[in-house]
């Protein structure tokens, strides 16, 4: 092992056999509660396992066992399932084009933002802009 994963190592040891300094016990944010919020503010960038490790203090290895079984989702489809989110609020909320949107939600490429909101909920970002727009329509006609 390298020096930085003795180090992550080490740094959860303590932490889980002697605590956070000013912990408060069952009032402790979980895990996975730490890593969503931490991928909810870094979701744009590349926003790696790696990166979440460091950013929550512990290993690749413990978020990657613990979100599936907190959540039921791995890292990478939490990651993905916040993209999309954000992805639609922007769609929802902006008139930015879809190219800047897929930019501004963490996605390599126009492409690949389109082939990942089909799967999440099978319409591509046109197809959910353009049924928003007519459902804000319709219900200005009929209110």
């Amino acid at each position: 092992p390298d020096a930085e994963s003795i180090c992550t190592s080490v740094a959860e040891f303590v932490l889980r056999h002697f605590g956070r300094a000013g912990s408060t016990g069952a009032g402790d944010r979980t895990l996975s509660d730490r890593v969503t919020e931490w991928l909810e503010q870094h979701c744009q960038e590349g926003a790696t396992l790696k990166d979440a490790s460091r950013a929550v203090g512990v290993s690749i290895s413990t978020i990657s066992h613990q979100l599936p079984l907190d959540i039921g989702k791995t890292f990478t489809e939490l990651r993905a399932e916040i993209r999309i989110a954000l992805a639609k609020r922007l769609l929802a909320t902006s008139e930015m084009p879809i190219s800047a949107i897929a930019d501004a939600c963490g996605f390599s490429d126009q492409s690949h933002f389109t082939k990942a909101l089909k799967t999440a909920i099978s319409l591509t970002p046109g197809q959910f802009r353009r049924m928003l727009y007519s459902f804000e329509t319709e219900s200005k006609t009929l209110g």
